[in-house]
């Protein structure tokens, strides 16, 4: 081979060099961060990494941001006002339940609280929903305050804003096991990624004592708004806010670089709970959890219990199961909110478990047989009302 042939077999072994060494360095990392989003998205999907609140207003009462904070409930932050006495709704912002009409308003014999496992109607309707079918067996009124997407602290407080329009003789607050984590943020976007939108809520914290100290609805601007989200910079911190984009509960948003998204979201807790096949609330019912979701809980549903005595009610805690806590219950043999009861109880407070009345219902078929779209097929809700009506006739005969 000739000087001149081996000098250019030489200089096209530079030139493929450069290039591998340009992909390295340029074309790689672009593959990477590709494929990173490529998999932030499907983790998305899969709601194991933060989703943006979506900012289209699902309420079509409220038309923009602005016109939520002029319409929102000024203590709960939905039902708006506008809500009341249309639709679902009563006249006093509780929800139908049809054997009540033609009773006296002095017949009141249950108060109910709590989120949309005690307003009853998913899959079903007014006259077929559990607090209907409890009204009826017991012959009385039942007023229902639950409402979808409360937490129990919404729930609570709910109940505590009743306090001059609530003369039942019973009162309950029904707790749901996600309930835990909806306690620990004052979005519940964060939570749904805006299947409300604008779903700003009160939320408690506990004071050196031990004792629930409200922190009301944010007020913020637009702008503030978009920045808590972490969709227009630079991000705003949310005070007692939990769940947002940078916050102690592990969320990250899917931005560049994505591959160190990814690497920061396995600290998230969703993705946590995907990977190790366990309700993604139940590292939160542990009394050591960082985030004091336990102990507020716990504080919330015995203040509850605490208030309705001194109104002269007798309190009842209702602890409903989600298909995720049923699926896990059966699988290991441990019901994940027992020892919250069992707290409850040494406490004084009275409470009714239904994760083990659900599995003895479904005997051999699979949990999904008693749900859809999250919530209790209507061949449920006359289980939960003799259940319910039956505790209570019990408690009566002690």
């Amino acid at each position: 081979m000739s000087s001149e042939a081996r000098s250019g077999r030489t200089l096209r072994e530079r030139r493929r060099r450069r290039f591998r060494c340009l992909f390295l360095l340029v074309l790689l990392p672009l593959v990477l961060e590709l494929g990173a989003y490529a998999a932030g998205r499907v983790l998305q999907s899969k709601w194991a990494m933060h989703v943006d609140p979506l900012r289209a207003p699902k309420n079509p009462l409220a038309t923009s941001y602005t016109h939520y904070l002029e319409i929102r409930h000024p203590e709960l932050g939905w039902p708006t006002p506008q809500e009341f006495g249309s639709g679902d709704f009563e006249p006093d912002g509780s929800i139908v339940v049809p054997f009540n009409h033609g009773l006296p308003p002095d017949d009141w014999w249950i108060s109910l609280y709590g989120d949309s496992y005690t307003y009853g109607l998913c899959n079903t309707d007014p006259a077929h929903a559990w607090p209907n079918e409890l009204a009826t067996l017991g012959g009385h009124r039942v007023v229902n305050y639950g409402l979808g997407g409360y937490g129990s602290d919404q729930a609570h407080r709910r109940f505590v804003l009743n306090a001059e329009r609530d003369h039942a003789e019973v009162a309950i607050l029904g707790h749901m096991s996600e309930d835990i984590t909806r306690n620990l943020t004052r979005l519940i976007d964060f939570k749904n990624g805006g299947v409300q939108s604008y779903a700003f809520k009160p939320r408690y914290v506990l004071d050196e004592a031990g004792h629930l100290e409200l922190v009301p609805l944010p007020t913020l601007s637009e702008e503030e708004y978009l920045r808590v989200l972490g969709v227009r910079g630079p991000a705003l911190p949310l005070e007692h806010e939990s769940l947002q984009p940078g916050g102690p509960a592990g969320a990250v948003r899917l931005t560049f670089p994505f591959t160190l998204a990814l690497l920061r979201n396995l600290g998230y807790w969703r993705f946590q709970s995907r990977i190790g096949g366990f309700p993604e609330y139940l590292p939160f019912y542990d009394p050591e959890h960082p985030l004091g979701g336990y102990a507020l809980t716990r504080e919330i549903l015995e203040d509850f219990h605490r208030r309705a005595l001194a109104r002269g009610q007798r309190p009842l805690v209702i602890l409903f199961p989600d298909p995720m806590h049923l699926r896990h219950q059966r699988k290991t043999g441990v019901d994940l909110t027992h020892p919250l009861a069992e707290d409850l109880r040494s406490r004084g407070v009275d409470v009714l478990e239904f994760s083990r009345v659900l599995l003895g219902f479904l005997g051999e078929r699979p949990v999904d047989a008693i749900f859809c779209d999250y919530h209790y097929m209507p061949e449920v809700n006359p289980l939960i009302a003799r259940t319910i009506y039956e505790h209570l006739q019990a408690q009566e005969k002690r």
